[in-house]
């Protein structure tokens, strides 16, 4: 179950190793980060790749999930599987999770020749 563990300058959920960060950008661009048992990482995404922070998202606590809403997007996140679900701001679904595992452990081998 995830629980809130920060919302200095980012929302933090953590379920056990698992913790979920989300920031805005700006008010319609939202960059969430997962890990599992490690420190977040502070370095630019792949996708999104701003530097600009928004700040004047409103947390709120329900009995199922949390929302973290702007004036253009509002985040539900399940608080027993952590699964987001996007909605604009006249309350139109953009996009949901699948439910299912975040992160998968996965062995990468390097070869040095």
């Amino acid at each position: 179950m995830y629980l809130l563990d920060s919302n200095i300058d980012a929302v933090v959920l953590a379920a056990g190793p698992d913790h979920l960060r989300i920031t805005f950008a700006s008010p319609s661009i939202a960059r969430i980060t997962h890990t599992r048992g490690k420190a977040f990482l502070d370095r630019n995404g792949l996708i999104v790749t701003s530097t600009a922070r928004f700040t004047g998202y409103v947390l709120t606590e329900e009995a199922e999930a949390f929302r973290i809403a702007t004036p253009e997007l509002t985040l539900e996140v399940s608080k027993m599987s952590g699964v987001i679900r996007y909605i604009d701001a006249t309350g139109k679904l953009l996009l949901a999770e699948a439910s299912g595992p975040r992160l998968m452990p996965k062995i990468v081998t390097r070869n040095v020749f």
